[in-house]
This record gives C-alpha cells, sequence and structure tokens, in this order.
C-alpha cells in the first residue's frame, strides 16, 4: 500500500487573518449541552433557562393570537424587561416582520438611539436567528443572544428555510456578541411541532442550491447510496447512521453528525490536485506539522492548538477528506479515519 499522506486543517481560535469561536460544553443539571462562544457560570445559565421557559410560553400564546411560532424579548444590563415580540409576517403581510426585528424597532424607538450598545442589551429568543435576523442583531448594538432551538432542527420540524449562515456564531464573537445557544431545546422544539401540527401556515422562500447562470452540479441522495454511486461514478459504502449523500460526477460527499451539535462531512473523488484537499475548505491557517496516527500512519496535520477542521488523505482508492466546522479532536479524526478505512480497505494494496 502506498504510504497515506493525511492534511488536517485547523482553525485558527485567534488570528489575524481566521477568526474561530472557542466552543464552551456546559453539562446543566438536565444532562443538556450548551454550546457558546464564551464561558458562561452556572447562575447566568440557569437564570437564561428561565426566562427562556418564559419566552417559550410566551410563543404559545402567541400562536394562539395569530402570531407566527417565534418570540423574542430584551432585557437591560441589571436583568430588567425592556420590550417584547412575536412574529408577525402573516399577520402584517410582510416578510421582514421576525420576533427578533419587530423587538430591536421597539428598542430602538425606546430608547431613541440607532445603535443599542451603549445600553449592554440581551436578547432572547426561541429559536437561533435565521440569516436575516442574525444580520440586524449584529448591526443593532445588542450584547448577549440566547436562543433555544437551532437553525437544522427549526427546519427538521417545521421546513422554514432559515438561510446560509456560514460561521455565524464566530463572527459574532469576534464583533463582541456574546451567543449562547440550545438553552431548553426541547421545549421549543414541542412548541414548534405545535405549530405545525396545528396546520398553520409555513411560510418560506424556496430554496435552491445554485449560482445565477451556474446549474448545481450536486445532485441530493439522502440515504440512497445507489443514487450516489449512479452520480459520481464510484461507491463510498461507509458503515454509519443517520446520514445524508450528496453526489456528483466524479465526487462522492456523505454527511452525518458527530454528536448533537456538530456534523462532518466526508468525501471521496480522485482529483489529485491542491495537494489532494477535495474538503472544499480552502482557508489558509497557520500550522503545518506532521501527526502519526495509532496505527503508525503519518498524517499532515494545519491550523492551531487542537482544533482539527478539515483531514485528507491520498489513496491507491482515490482521495479523501472530513471536515467538521465546529472542529474535530485527534481521537475523531481517527475514528474517522478508521470509518473510510473500513470501508475502502479491500481496495487497498
Amino acid at each position: 500500500m502506498k504510504k497515506i499522506f493525511i492534511s488536517i486543517l485547523l482553525v485558527a481560535l485567534t488570528s489575524t487573518t481566521c477568526f474561530a469561536e472557542e466552543i464552551y460544553s456546559i453539562k446543566t443539571l438536565h444532562k443538556m449541552e450548551i454550546i457558546a462562544n464564551s464561558p458562561i457560570n452556572k447562575t447566568d445559565l440557569e437564570n437564561a433557562k428561565n426566562i427562556m421557559t418564559n419566552v417559550y410560553q410566551k410563543t404559545a400564546e402567541g400562536v394562539k393570537n395569530g402570531k407566527g411560532p417565534f418570540y423574542a424579548e430584551i432585557y437591560d444590563e441589571n436583568g430588567n424587561f425592556v420590550v417584547s415580540s412575536s412574529n408577525s409576517v402573516v399577520e402584517d403581510n410582510c416578510a421582514l416582520y421576525h420576533a427578533e426585528v419587530n423587538a430591536l424597532k421597539k428598542a430602538f424607538e425606546k430608547y431613541k438611539q440607532y445603535d443599542l450598545s451603549p445600553q449592554n442589551l440581551t436578547i432572547y429568543i426561541n429559536a437561533e436567528p435565521c440569516i436575516m435576523c442574525a444580520g440586524a442583531l449584529m448591526w443593532s448594538g445588542v450584547k448577549t443572544i440566547y436562543f433555544g432551538v437551532p437553525s437544522k432542527d427549526v427546519e427538521r420540524i417545521t421546513g422554514f428555510d432559515e438561510g446560509y449562515k456560514p460561521n455565524w456564531v464566530r463572527e459574532f464573537k469576534k464583533r463582541g456578541i456574546t451567543v449562547y445557544g440550545s438553552i431548553e431545546k426541547a421545549t421549543g422544539e414541542k412548541v414548534l411541532q405545535d405549530y405545525v401540527d396545528s396546520g398553520k401556515e409555513i411560510y418560506k422562500p424556496s430554496r435552491e442550491e445554485k449560482l445565477v447562470g451556474m446549474p448545481n452540479p450536486w445532485t441530493e441522495c439522502n440515504t440512497d447510496f445507489k443514487c450516489g454511486t449512479k452520480n459520481a461514478g464510484f461507491n463510498f459504502p461507509l458503515s454509519l447512521s443517520n446520514y445524508k449523500i450528496r453526489a456528483m460526477k466524479g465526487m462522492f460527499e456523505i454527511s452525518y453528525p458527530l454528536d448533537e451539535f456538530r456534523t462532518v462531512t466526508v468525501r471521496k473523488g480522485f482529483d489529485e490536485s491542491n495537494n489532494g484537499d477535495n474538503s472544499g475548505d480552502y482557508n489558509k491557517y497557520p500550522d503545518n506539522k506532521i501527526y502519526t496516527l495509532e496505527n503508525g500512519v503519518d498524517i499532515n496535520i494545519r491550523g492551531d492548538k487542537n482544533k482539527i477542521y478539515v483531514m485528507y488523505f491520498m489513496a491507491e482508492s482515490g482521495v479523501y477528506s472530513a471536515r467538521c466546522e465546529q472542529g474535530m479532536t485527534k481521537r475523531e479524526v481517527e475514528g474517522i479515519y478508521n470509518v473510510i478505512r473500513e470501508a475502502e480497505e479491500p481496495k487497498w494494496p
């Protein structure tokens, strides 16, 4: 077997050219994990959970009164309630009237300022901000954001299109905005499911993964390996659960969860350009060094500290990569390598 070369891209946690948030996983009394871009103490977390419980209740009440299934509350730096609002898109016939935008508008009017940063405000939202609301929050001056149900679960439950927000939490930290997510999300998921079950309107623009004038080369295959094989021109039979497949000519891609909050995307192709990195992540990172796997195979890693974001390697049977936006540990990289090896080793000399 040819010597396998693996390179792993690691995102720099603090860099003048690239910024990545540190992810803090916090075990709560209910054995939930909160992902944050800054540390949080137990007192603040318990307070946030109490407020979010009220936010979910208000969301449900709003739905009964004809509002959309989203709700936001804003508090000042002393923990005093300032303003709140529900989503009123359908009621007011305006696609801009999301809960966060409505609440921010009230805050601007209350303080008679276009920049809320001097007030050091905190917003609590029953779900992760969509692409529009993330932009509004970034420019509003709000300093802290707590949200409940992550966008991927909002889309899974409701079918709403939340938009494309690559690394938004990272960008917020870069701008001095603290974000805490997935607060008491099970309660929030039930509220959203109740909205869907009630038969109320699911309003969203159509989603098309293509650039103007350029057809999307990818075919979404869901869990159909035969579809992937047909479109890629070869098979990539990884032994996984809860996975999604997409493929195009010369490329087979499988995404699956590492845990509740992280997804890894594995690719197989044959194009050895870019030193075999077919991951789709071509950012430049500061460190480049050799790391030896437990089985003695030398791999290359690039990045900083212990955050591993992309791995790739070449073998006789193809060119492989794996990427994870939130980062992987070395042990997880070992595991991913072994999953690929188990499927492909019979093809390796």
